[in-house]
């Protein structure tokens, strides 16, 4: 007598799990030679138009230097050294209102934060009435702390991103630095602040709000770009990642202005305050890819502009390792 068939022989019977299987295999493999049918397609115009490697540069030179860890970086500095900071905007407002109850509320309202941040700051007020000074105070030393930290951070950074040397400076300019700094960022926020509020002034301000925070917040990034360390001829050199940073930082301002307050209200119903600094630290980190991204795109474009640009810094560093050696 025959023996009886394998259930996986009968015809018209398959698994359900390979047949899925297998259509996800068949759909990536369709989307992989799809991209790399259209990266190569970009490719050959890339070399058509020079202009156009400029943004594969970027990649491969994000993906070198490890861009992610980068960003990650300056996203926990900036998130360290925004602390301290809202400590001392919260005393300089709970001193504001031990004399005008009301005033400390029209100011919040004036900056723009509302919902559940609103409440919470209020009630932080509320409750340190008394002591306002004693947490401004607090504020500023650590705030001077988090200030050198953070500027030391960005100095590493850069200074990975454009194969330069981390310079030594006395505590003088270090302290010089700090000050200079950390003025240039608040006039960066105090700057984008007011432009802000042209948009309510009359209709479609919000374009001309736009436009003036990115030229506010641009030209302040060159300033604190230029006392970054990098292998730049001219000042000139730094302008492509301040346009980027302005324009970008205004991207991110008018997104958060939309979508954030609504998300930070959704994570504080859901999580409380860990969702709060969660949904903060989410903006910090695209921040930070903006901060790697403006240096990525400065270098890249002056070897556009100067091919021989790396190619001498790569045979300086050669030099001296076979002096050293």
């Amino acid at each position: 007598m025959a023996p009886e068939a394998a259930d996986d022989d009968l015809p018209g019977e398959h698994d359900p799990a390979d047949v899925t299987s297998g259509r996800l295999a068949r759909l990536r493999s369709r989307g992989e030679e799809r991209a790399m049918r259209y990266a190569a397609r970009y490719s050959e115009l890339a070399r058509r138009v020079p202009l156009l490697r400029v943004p594969l540069q970027m990649v491969s030179l994000y993906v070198a230097r490890q861009g992610m860890l980068l960003a990650s970086a300056v996203a926990f500095r900036t998130f360290l050294w925004l602390l301290p900071l809202a400590l001392v905007a919260a005393g300089v407002l709970a001193g504001i209102g031990v004399a005008s109850p009301s005033a400390g509320s029209e100011l919040l309202a004036a900056a723009g934060v509302t919902g559940t941040i609103r409440g919470q700051i209020t009630a932080a007020l509320v409750e340190s009435s008394g002591s306002w000074w004693v947490a401004v105070l607090v504020g500023i030393v650590l705030s001077l702390w988090t200030t050198r930290t953070l500027l030391r951070n960005l100095v590493i950074v850069n200074a990975h991103l454009w194969d330069a040397a981390v310079p030594r400076r006395t505590q003088r300019e270090v302290l010089r630095g700090t000050l200079v700094f950390g003025g240039a960022w608040v006039a960066i926020f105090a700057g984008a602040a007011l432009v802000s509020h042209v948009d309510r002034l009359f209709p479609g301000g919000i374009v001309l709000s736009f436009f003036g925070q990115a030229v506010v917040s641009g030209a302040g990034w060159l300033f604190v770009s230029s006392y970054l360390p990098d292998r730049r001829t001219s000042w000139t050199d730094l302008l492509p990642g301040a346009a980027l940073f302005g324009i970008g930082l205004s991207a991110l301002h008018l997104v958060s202005r939309v979508l954030l307050p609504a998300r930070i209200e959704h994570s504080a119903a859901l999580y409380g305050s860990l969702g709060v600094a969660g949904a903060v630290l989410l903006w910090l980190l695209i921040a930070g890819q903006l901060i790697v991204g403006c240096a990525i795109l400065n270098r890249v474009v002056l070897r556009h502009r100067d091919p021989t640009f790396d190619t001498e810094a790569a045979a300086r560093a050669e030099h001296s390792a076979e002096t050293g050696a």
